[in-house]
């Protein structure tokens, strides 16, 4: 009895119940929930947040300037989600290169670049998506302020920056005979910018670009068969003879048929963010931030033929090795990015 006693006194010390405290048969289920067990590889969220920008070591960045390219790059790495099934949907778990390979990292919103800055994984490379606040180079938000704003993270988080990729939608002219949709890259901008006023019977623009040269060895990697992808998911890659970058948009079916002449019948594209990003390393190499100002390449697909036409014309488009008829011009703008950003990713994929 006195023993008795003493246990029950034990007990209501503990706060445990007889009952409780009885030791169940290994058949018999626990009601109560048992501790929680350590986290499985599986368990852990992909999207993990990035707290101190030092220790996401940025090799890449991939630069977008208008809205519809910003958004399709975001749905195709995961940050947005398609509302509904349309034409032009795709991701990166859609292609059997990039499966299981992109993994989303959320910044923290204390961090100010979380505002301007995606952030993510291909296999063991660390990438960034930066937004344009503007479109074209010029402006506080172009692609001339904003790779400086690149390179000043990099410098201040001491980032082992290797490329930054210009991706998106671009023109080119009718004459070149490139499908709409097609992705162009070339070795070499031309700024048609530069020039002089002239007077003669009409009032003209005589250009006279400066020459900005690209990654020739990106060039040729993303040339690559492995690369452009096989079957259904081929991406079809058209060599340029040159780049034409330039603050204003080309809606003239003149203007890009001169720009198309003398070009030895290869196709030229026409954008406006290559030469701000040309400019801004030109000046990191003077202040030693990088050692080459060749750390970049355009890399975009045809949305347009540089005419007044395009804005309100449906018209065919290439999607990978499909031909969709009657495309929008914002959809094919969506389109011609998600192949132009589908084959960089590819490249650094498979490095």
């Amino acid at each position: 009895l006195a023993r008795k006693r003493a246990q029950s006194k034990a007990m209501e010390k503990l706060d445990i119940s007889s009952d409780q405290s009885r030791k169940r048969p290994q058949n018999e289920k626990q009601d109560e929930p048992g501790p929680k067990r350590a986290k499985s590889k599986s368990d852990v969220k992909k999207n993990v947040k990035i707290k101190d920008m030092n220790k996401f070591k940025v090799e890449y960045a991939l630069l977008t300037a208008n809205p519809t390219e910003q958004s399709a790059v975001r749905k195709l790495i995961g940050v947005e989600n398609y509302a509904d099934e349309d034409k032009g949907m795709y991701t990166c778990e859609e292609d059997s290169i990039l499966k299981g390979k992109v993994k989303l990292r959320s910044i923290d919103s204390s961090l100010s670049i979380s505002t301007l800055v995606d952030a993510f994984k291909v296999r063991k490379k660390n990438l960034i998506h930066v937004r344009c606040n503007d479109i074209g180079s010029g402006g506080p938000g172009g692609s001339l302020m904003t790779t400086i704003q690149i390179l000043a993270w990099a410098k201040k988080y001491e980032w082992p920056l290797k490329m930054i990729f210009c991706v998106g939608c671009c023109g080119c002219p009718e004459k070149c005979k490139v499908d709409l949709g097609s992705v162009i890259l070339s070795c070499e901008i031309k700024d048609y910018n530069r020039g002089q006023m002239i007077q003669d019977r009409h009032t003209n623009v005589e250009n006279q670009p400066i020459h900005y040269h690209q990654n020739n060895e990106w060039f040729g990697k993303l040339r690559d068969k492995k690369n452009t992808g096989e079957g259904d998911e081929a991406i079809t890659v058209k060599k340029a003879s040159t780049t034409y970058s330039g603050d204003f948009v080309v809606k003239s079916a003149k203007k890009a048929s001169q720009m198309a002449a003398g070009n030895d019948s290869k196709p030229v594209m026409v954008e406006m963010e290559g030469k701000g990003i040309a400019e801004a390393l030109e000046v990191a190499k003077k202040l030693q931030i990088l050692p080459e100002t060749n750390n970049f390449i355009v890399v975009k697909g045809v949305s347009d033929r540089c005419t007044s036409s395009d804005k309100n014309q449906d018209a065919p488009c290439r999607f990978f090795t499909e031909t969709l008829k009657n495309v929008s011009p914002e959809k094919r703008q969506h389109m011609a990015t998600i192949q132009s950003a589908t084959l960089v990713l590819r490249a650094i994929a498979q490095l």
